[in-house]
């Protein structure tokens, strides 16, 4: 059992500092007896230094990383820039320039982010500066004059393509859309998730905002304590970096309404491990390229080569169709690797219906028996075209067998598997299904294809390996 005392920090008055302010309250929590103390601002070493005396553990969350004394929850400045300034040059950025609070050193290493990221990016990307509107600029009365601010430092006309603007916190969010109205292709990118920038976001005005998810590092601060108080032992890892998480779009609704109540009714996130393929779809889909390339290498070098003696008595034809159908039977990984992961709009739920999940199904039997067919009747028909030849001359026999000859037990067997398949797939098609096993619990789930619904499928797959085999 843990008990959590929120303690809100009132306004110094004008005879004293807001740091004293905040060390008197440190100093009032570690001397009251509680078991660890977490807040959002790191107190004078002195102060650290009597709580850690009284053996009280603090946490510091979304505080300078140089500030901390023990453990620290928050976002590297600098790496969480360096992140944001990369995804603006993949968006075109070709100038950039960092909008950062006036006299205002603690949130540098920003700026220092986006300079290193247009570096080391080897791009004919520049690097222009810091724009330091005065303090005042940034809001709703004061707009004008921040725009006024920016155009000095870019006084060219144009719709600005190739700019960007990185700005180390919210409040420089409606002056900067304001400008791209004057400019329509300033790129912007934005510190912070406060209301407006979030709307930016979702309205596509700007590129993304880089989040320190507050929660999480609350979260992760409570956790930490606990097991101190429980078990009297800390982590050597002081550093925990909670960002950056980039957003691309409004949180829903729901996580509206959980943020407006400050997650007091809010259930914990359930996280589904639905066994999906996304991890090893992209081997499979190589080794089918593979073995796609490889065997139309093999066919531009058969039909290279004909002329040959050992090719042509190896007989072209035959080696050509082997190839034909060994591409066929490849592309059979194709529909396997599918799943609703990828192809339904959902990613998957337990006893939803995905029919383009049950058309893969199908489409995998179809291309491995067409597949398989080609390379064994071809197999086959070379083989019986050497055996007629091998009889015809232990009798002495001049005989003249031509491919056309030997393309019956080819279209035999094509036209039987192509028989089976279409009553397969017409009556009693595969599907695909996700459900849960017994024994786990219900945030688990499989999905898999199914033969079909009735006997009829069965059936018709026996049939299909009965010809084959």
């Amino acid at each position: 059992h843990i008990d959590l005392i929120l303690d809100e920090l009132e306004r110094p008055d004008a005879q004293e500092s807001e740091q004293d302010k905040i060390g008197q309250k440190y100093v009032s929590l570690c001397q009251s007896g509680v078991d660890g103390v977490f807040g959002s601002a790191v107190p004078y070493k002195e102060v650290w230094d009597l709580c850690s005396g009284l053996e009280v553990p603090f946490v510091s969350v979304s505080s300078a990383v140089e500030d901390s004394h023990q453990h620290a929850i928050t976002m590297s400045h600098y790496n969480s820039a360096y992140a944001a300034s990369q995804k603006m040059i993949d968006a075109g950025m070709k100038r950039g320039y960092c909008v950062q609070w006036h006299l205002s050193n603690d949130l540098d290493d920003r700026c220092f982010g986006l300079r290193d990221a247009i570096a080391d990016s080897g791009l004919d990307i520049t690097y222009e500066g810091v724009i330091y509107p005065p303090e005042g600029q940034t809001y709703h009365d004061n707009l004008v004059l921040y725009q006024k601010t920016v155009h000095d430092f870019i006084p060219e006309e144009g719709d600005w393509a190739g700019i960007g603007l990185l700005l180390v916190s919210d409040p420089f969010a409606e002056g900067s859309v304001l400008l791209q109205d004057q400019h329509p292709k300033l790129l912007i990118g934005a510190f912070d998730s406060g209301e407006k920038v979030v709307q930016y976001v979702d309205e596509g005005r700007i590129l993304f905002a880089v989040d320190q998810q507050p929660y999480l590092q609350g979260y992760l601060a409570v956790r930490l304590l606990a097991w101190y108080a429980h078990t009297k032992q800390s982590l050597f890892t002081q550093l925990f970096e909670s960002g950056p998480q980039f957003i691309y779009e409004a949180p829903s609704a729901e996580l509206q309404a959980c943020q407006a109540v400050k997650f007091d009714v809010c259930p914990e996130p359930v996280f589904f491990n639905k066994n999906q393929l996304d991890q090893v779809r992209p081997y499979g889909l190589a080794f089918a390229g593979i073995l796609v390339a490889l065997s139309l290498g093999l066919i531009a070098w058969t039909l290279k080569n004909r002329g040959v003696q050992i090719v042509r008595a190896s007989q072209p034809f035959f080696l050509i169709t082997i190839c034909i159908g060994t591409i066929i039977l490849a592309t059979t990984i194709i529909p396997i690797s599918l799943d609703d992961g990828v192809l339904h709009e959902d990613g998957g739920c337990v006893d939803c219906e995905c029919p383009e999940c049950d058309k893969a199904c199908m489409a995998a039997p179809w291309l491995f028996t067409v597949g398989f067919t080609v390379v064994f009747a071809a197999l086959f028909s070379k083989v019986w075209r050497l055996n007629k030849l091998m009889e015809s001359a232990a009798r002495f026999r001049r005989v003249t067998i031509g491919i056309f000859d030997v393309i019956i037990p080819f279209a035999v067997l094509l036209g039987l598997n192509v028989m089976f398949m279409l009553i397969w797939t017409l009556v009693d098609p595969m599907y695909y299904d996700r459900a849960q096993r017994c024994g786990l619990d219900e945030s688990t789930s499989f999905g898999s294809c199914r033969l079909g619904r009735t006997d009829v499928s069965s059936a018709m797959a026996l049939s299909v390996r009965a010809v084959d085999f």
